[in-house]
């Protein structure tokens, strides 16, 4: 078994993550949550970062690049590396294009134009966050494509955000035993911003009569009115907790749909995603 394998196995089993978090906590963090926070994190203290924050955040960069690039040209007509943003995209790994999208059309409507544009801010801050707690463990930005989104109206925005959004927090919601203290910190503000950007996502299709694409996967909790278990306004569960996914299960709604054990491409990520946790 390679040393990739290994981690995606340590990743994708419970038990191995709650093993992994204690023998990684139990080891000491040099990261400080307050650098983090402040963004002051230097080289040096990234460099601290253990061998299983680098690979959990990296895979969220991942997704954070994809969020981004989403809603920025949604909102704006540019990708997040473009003028005004100027946001790096270069990194370890394969570095591609963003296609498949375009400005949209918002119809006067302010509101939602307002929430697009902040959806857009808060994720490129995440790219720049996670870029900078990286340091030169940062991955470069993945091909992406969003031609099988096929969002040229408002419904098909928010619908796709809705997966989106919910695939992220449910991905935070795995990977939280993972990571080391501090880092875990910051993620989970991340995490909470996330589930902020997918209950006013929610609300607006509720509002709005739009029905939901329906459910990704066996865990996931769609948007319905009126709400009951399995078809809801908040994304939580009968006790009130939203769903997890481990990696390879966030893998497969964005290589979807559902795409088998095994997978390393597909739908919005057409050459795959970099760092070492790239398969279902």
């Amino acid at each position: 078994m390679t040393k990739q394998e290994t981690l995606h196995d340590l990743i994708d089993s419970a038990v191995s993550r709650r093993k992994f978090a204690k023998s990684a906590i139990a080891a000491g963090f040099a990261i400080g949550a307050a650098g983090l926070i402040d963004g002051a994190t230097s080289e040096a203290e990234a460099q601290n970062l253990t061998a299983t924050d680098v690979a959990v955040l990296q895979f969220a960069l991942n997704l954070e690049y994809l969020e981004a690039e989403f809603y920025t040209v949604i909102t704006s007509g540019v990708t997040i590396n473009q003028a005004p943003h100027n946001i790096p995209i270069s990194g370890i790994g394969n570095q591609g294009p963003t296609t498949g999208a375009g400005r949209l059309d918002f119809g006067g409507d302010r509101v939602l134009e307002q929430l697009a544009n902040e959806l857009a801010y808060d994720e490129r801050q995440h790219v720049l966050l996670f870029r900078q707690v990286l340091g030169s463990a940062a991955i470069a930005k993945p091909t992406i494509d969003f031609a099988p989104g096929a969002v040229t109206t408002i419904a098909r925005f928010l619908q796709a955000a809705r997966v989106f959004e919910d695939a992220g927090i449910t991905a935070y919601g795995g990977a939280a035993p993972l990571l080391s203290k501090d880092v875990l910190a910051i993620a989970a503000r991340v995490a909470l911003a996330e589930g902020l950007h997918t209950g006013a996502i929610r609300l607006q299709l509720l509002q709005r009569g739009i029905p939901d694409l329906g459910p990704v996967d066996d865990v996931d909790i769609v948007v319905g009115a009126p709400p009951q278990i399995g078809s809801r306004l908040i994304s939580t569960d009968a006790q009130g907790l939203t769903a997890i996914r481990t990696p390879g299960q966030v893998l497969s709604i964005v290589f979807g749909p559902r795409a088998p054990s095994g997978t390393r491409r597909g739908l919005f990520f057409p050459n795959g995603v970099n760092g070492p946790i790239n398969s279902v």
